[in-house]
């Protein structure tokens, strides 16, 4: 067996818990290759999950497994499952693939410490969260994999709640100092007029989709998506592009430009 990538798996762990507790903002998508895409946690799902499979098994299955442009499938974290678990609870949609609304057991990577001889499963019916010896013979598997974006997902889900909530303060911390802004105005300048377009509607709903990262070269990252902003007397729809680095430590944002208008 493939030893686990460990700093893949911290990874997955710090976004899963992070945004496990913050409302989703945007919804997931089902992908013709048959994964269904979470822009949330930064995951793709395995649509057509398997039969009864023993623990170690269901490792060997998602690390060996290659579906649609990823290579990188692993078990999901209970967190995860739970996620997913809890967004098809929500949904009407008929049309949804039959395997996605699959009952039962599921297997998680997180074990529950006893000497390393269960795991913990999630029931996608009852949500119900227990743990089940390796060998359990009554418990299926659905991978995921993480797409190129999920480290940027907790910072962009952060930056736009700030926004959304009208708080100036934390909007202005995400970008750097040296973030330069647009159209010729001073540093100060440009945060009285961010600050003022900030409190100045009754209310700001922001939503952003298609995250994808398009460049990453000398400790710079470019990430695009489109972004859904309304108030109450003004709405729009762009395209974005921010550009992160890496300032004493931290990820932040040092250039941000619109590339297309659909307004």
């Amino acid at each position: 067996m493939n030893r686990p990538k460990i700093k893949t798996y911290i990874l997955a762990l710090f976004i899963s818990l992070l945004l496990f507790c913050e409302a989703s903002a945007t919804e997931l998508t089902i992908r013709d290759d048959r994964t269904l895409f979470d822009p949330n946690n930064g995951i793709v799902w395995q649509i057509d999950a398997t039969g009864f499979i023993p623990w170690i098994e269901a490792v060997h299955h998602c690390n060996e497994m290659k579906l649609g442009d990823k290579t990188n499938w692993r078990m999901p974290l209970k967190e995860e499952l739970t996620s997913l678990n809890n967004w098809l609870a929500q949904q009407t949609n008929n049309n949804l693939p039959s395997t996605l609304r699959q009952r039962g057991n599921f297997w998680s990577l997180s074990l529950n410490g006893d000497a390393g001889q269960a795991s913990w499963i999630v029931n996608f019916h009852s949500g119900k969260i227990e743990k089940k010896p390796l060998n359990a013979g009554d418990v299926k598997v659905r991978c995921v994999a993480e797409v190129q974006e999920a480290e940027y997902l907790v910072l962009l889900h952060r930056w736009s709640n700030a926004w959304a909530k009208q708080d100036p303060a934390t909007y202005l911390s995400y970008y750097g100092k040296n973030f330069v802004p647009k159209n010729r105005l001073s540093r100060d300048e440009w945060e009285k007029l961010r600050t003022s377009r900030l409190l100045s509607p009754n209310y700001i709903q922001i939503e952003l989709s298609d995250i994808e990262v398009i460049a990453a070269k000398n400790g710079k990252t470019e990430v695009m998506f489109a972004q859904s902003y309304r108030t109450n007397r003004y709405h729009d729809r762009v395209v974005k592009v921010l550009t992160f680095e890496i300032e004493q430590g931290a990820m932040v944002i040092t250039d941000e430009r619109v590339v297309a208008n659909f307004k």
